[in-house]
């Protein structure tokens, strides 16, 4: 199995809907993995995360599913960790100026990855068996 975890297009989060640079982002993530023939698509019940998946479920001709494990409150939780360097402030784990995630140190370990820095300062193991289940 290969999951894509996507974060929403550029966002308005009150009212909750993507900006016009989100829906653009939107649309050349439809192109992009459209080539990849996508068996299912999930996305939380905000409304900016269904309009992310709008473009590319219409080119796949996929009916996206509403699923609550998506939830970005849900991996608040799970895939932060306190930061040292922020001043004890929480830090996403997937913050690509801190993480580097293909180094063969952290593919060695296959589905333990979550035990690798920073992922093992949060609850990225709980988080990777909720998503599992």
């Amino acid at each position: 199995m290969l999951l894509y975890v996507i974060r929403h297009g550029d966002p308005i989060y009150n009212p909750d809907c993507l900006t016009e640079k989100g829906k653009r982002q939107a649309e050349a993530l439809g192109r992009r993995l459209a080539v990849n023939g996508l068996d299912k698509i999930y996305t939380s019940p905000l409304v900016r995360a269904q309009q992310t998946a709008q473009p590319t479920c219409e080119l796949l001709g996929i009916k996206p599913e509403i699923a609550d494990w998506t939830s970005e409150g849900h991996t608040w939780e799970e895939f932060t960790f306190e930061d040292e360097n922020l001043g004890g402030l929480l830090n996403w784990c997937f913050h690509v100026q801190t993480t580097r995630y293909k180094t063969p140190e952290i593919l060695a370990m296959g589905d333990k990855w979550y035990e690798a820095e920073p992922f093992c300062r949060s609850k990225a193991k709980e988080g990777y068996e909720r998503i599992m289940r």
